[in-house]
């Protein structure tokens, strides 16, 4: 049995504070248009968001099986990951669905066949519910529940080649080079041939496993960098330019995806270079936006100090929370304020959505999340994997993506989707 990791990634709480509130902000500028003005492409860019998450579950879930797989020694039992995995989905999801359909009759479920679809986040798999339900947000759990049911294969696979390549670095970053290029060779796919499904196969893992990717590219540099690392490296990553360098690579990709792919800041009518391009510099955004957090010294410069802040924990820590319940507070703010669907004032909205999406993210933190997550030991023969089941979620997936808001919404008319 493989020894316990002590290794944590303490800035990992803020990456998720960012993603999660850059989701919020991007609905928000949606739902009162205030990503067509000044600055608005990047409010609308920040639906990026959901890169960022994927990029850290592709890294802290794949990393306890890398390790393993350099170190010659078992990876973690597939059964007792799974379940710790549920419970950290699946508890929060289904109270605040639940609540969000019959107590406050919010987009309820259509019949029992459809609450079940949403409530297993199988529902992505049909087109005329992937964005429909209570949480409309949710496709994106969908594609992240899949990557989890295809993490054991995807181990095994890097295990195989552990054992036959003398747990060489060159072999393993090409499978996941393989991963990464296959996905963006099916989304290009889709995006050409597929017309009115495009929209819904896009949300399915192929179709966004190249961000995964990357965070299991990231993986395998880190564990190897434990014991192998060249000494002509250890400057590098030790350096404190590492993080600026790399937030500066990250607001540079941002850049290109707001201003140099040509996407539209209202408009959903995507070309296929298009979501391409897009889901290639959302990649890199949090590729490096998650590097800094990764390699260095942790307690050291400017870039950690902001993900290691109080705020940023604790607005991590409820973040998953915040992802359930923001989409409910812009219905509350629309309905409360009379404004119509694309119009109202941005402060206002973003004051009022961001506040009760963080009561309500506390709320499922602390009433549902956390005691879900005491029961992570409860499985028979259970081993004490480092899979970041004691972390908050990896996972709190952001935002419907632009190509499917047309799905809900009256612009979307001329929609071209995609996380």
């Amino acid at each position: 049995m493989p020894p316990a990791d002590p290794e944590r990634f303490p800035c990992f709480d803020g990456l998720r504070a960012i993603a999660a509130v850059a989701v919020l902000v991007t609905h928000v500028s949606f739902i009162t248009t205030a990503n067509r003005v000044a600055g608005g492409s990047y409010l609308a860019r920040l639906d990026s968001g959901v890169a960022i998450f994927f990029v850290i579950s592709g890294f802290l879930l794949y990393r306890p099986r890398i390790v393993a797989a350099f170190g010659g020694r078992p990876a973690p039992r597939t059964a007792s990951y799974l379940y710790r995995r549920a419970l950290r989905i699946y508890p929060a999801y289904w109270v605040a669905a639940i609540a969000i359909a019959l107590g406050f009759g919010v987009k309820p479920w259509t019949g029992v066949a459809d609450a079940l679809a949403h409530l297993g986040l199988v529902h992505i798999y049909d087109e005329d519910t992937v964005v429909s339900g209570p949480i409309s947000q949710a496709w994106s759990l969908g594609t992240e529940v899949t990557f989890y049911a295809a993490l054991p294969l995807l181990g095994g696979i890097a295990m195989w080649v552990a054992r036959r390549t003398a747990r060489r670095l060159g072999p393993q970053l090409v499978f996941v080079a393989a991963i990464y290029l296959s996905s963006i060779a099916y989304r290009s796919w889709v995006a050409l041939t597929q017309g009115d499904r495009a929209a819904t196969m896009s949300t399915w893992l192929p179709g966004y496993l190249d961000q995964f990717a990357l965070g299991m590219a990231l993986a395998v540099l880190h564990s190897w960098t434990r014991t192998r690392v060249p000494s002509r490296w250890s400057g590098a990553i030790a350096s404190p330019w590492l993080p600026v360098v790399s937030w500066l690579l990250a607001f540079g990709a941002l850049t290109v995806a707001a201003f140099g792919v040509g996407l539209p800041t209202s408009g959903l009518d995507y070309s296929p270079g298009q979501q391409v391009g897009r889901q290639v510099t959302y990649g890199l955004w949090g590729l490096f936006l998650v590097v800094p957090a990764v390699f260095g010294p942790q307690d050291r410069g400017a870039v950690r100090w902001v993900l290691r802040n109080r705020v940023a924990h604790a607005v991590g820590l409820v973040s998953y929370g915040v992802y359930l319940w923001h989409q409910f507070f812009i219905d509350r703010f629309q309905r409360l304020t009379g404004t119509p669907e694309f119009g109202g004032r941005f402060g206002e909205a973003l004051a009022f959505v961001l506040g009760g999406a963080l009561v309500a993210g506390a709320a499922s933190y602390l009433l549902v999340e956390r005691p879900a997550l005491a029961l992570k030991d409860r499985w028979v023969g259970a081993r004490r994997a480092s899979t970041g089941a004691l972390a908050p979620p990896s996972l709190v997936l952001g935002g419907i993506d632009p190509t499917l808001q047309g799905r809900f919404h009256p612009e979307g008319e001329r929609r071209g989707r995609g996380a």
